[in-house]
């Protein structure tokens, strides 16, 4: 088999980024790499790395590298035909998300719970839902806020430019400032609490929806997470739904992960 598809990264400052760049380089200045961790790519996909120069971006691709970056390479690029702000993220959101796309709203409001760094909110956002992110670890917010801004800064026809508004509070979820049937969908990714099941029910609208994927009994048991409290026994998810009162629309089982999309009815 050929080689995926690679993640074109652009590690140049801004202003070298901005006078030209190849068409669909996503950007991200190295000096800003720990700082917004959360906008590099997955891991486990290759990433081709630009820098000012070829013996830079090899050691840009070396310095990934040593991050856990496995498929990191120098890229040689002669056509930097785009100008102006990025149209692509190197980051990806939660693969439920794209998987579902095509049945998930496009206006209204959403909650992703335990958002973490915030992909998800953004990818939500951009949809064009008006999204919050919850999370009750409170260094989470901030690189999420940041993520959320550097995804407003993308230009105004990028796929990830935000269509909507997006907010984010530190709370656990039965303590946060959610009103009944307020919302269009919930979200949550690699997270289980299976008291939320319910509660989501009366936090959506009539017809409103609810994505879930987590970790499965499945996942290697040296893996995370290791309390098998966390992982869901096989069927488990959509019976979950089906007991808050949900119609599942689809269930699966996804190598190490188990998800569900399921509908709240009138």
């Amino acid at each position: 088999m050929g080689r995926r598809v690679a993640i074109l990264l652009d590690a140049r400052p801004r202003a070298d980024f901005l006078s030209g760049h190849a068409p669909g380089a996503a950007h991200l200045p190295a000096s800003e790499w720990s700082a917004r961790a959360a906008e590099l790519p997955p891991r486990e996909e290759p990433v081709d790395v630009v820098g000012a120069t070829a013996a830079e971006a090899a050691r840009l691709a070396a310095d990934l590298a040593a991050r856990g970056f496995a498929h990191a390479r120098a890229a040689a690029i002669e056509d930097r035909s785009e100008a102006g702000p990025a149209r692509a993220v190197a980051w990806r959101p939660a693969g439920a998300l794209p998987r579902c796309a095509t049945l998930l709203p496009t206006r209204g409001r959403a909650l992703d719970i335990a958002c973490g760094a915030g992909r998800d909110v953004a990818w939500l956002a951009a949809r064009g839902l008006a999204t919050i992110g919850l999370d009750v670890l409170p260094d989470a917010l901030p690189r999420a806020a940041l993520l959320a801004r550097a995804a407003s800064a993308l230009a105004a026809d990028a796929p990830m430019h935000p269509r909507a508004g997006t907010a984010f509070i530190c709370a656990q979820a039965e303590r946060a400032p959610l009103r009944d049937e307020g919302l269009d969908l919930v979200t949550g990714f690699r997270f289980l609490d299976r008291t939320l099941f319910a509660r989501a029910h009366g936090w959506l609208r009539p017809g409103g929806q609810i994505l879930w994927e987590t970790f499965s009994t499945r996942t290697p048991l040296d893996c995370h997470p290791r309390r098998t409290a966390f992982r869901l026994a096989p069927g488990e998810l959509a019976n979950l739904c089906t007991d808050a009162g949900f119609h599942v629309i689809e269930a699966w089982q996804d190598g190490a992960f188990d998800g569900v999309l399921a509908r709240r009815e009138a």
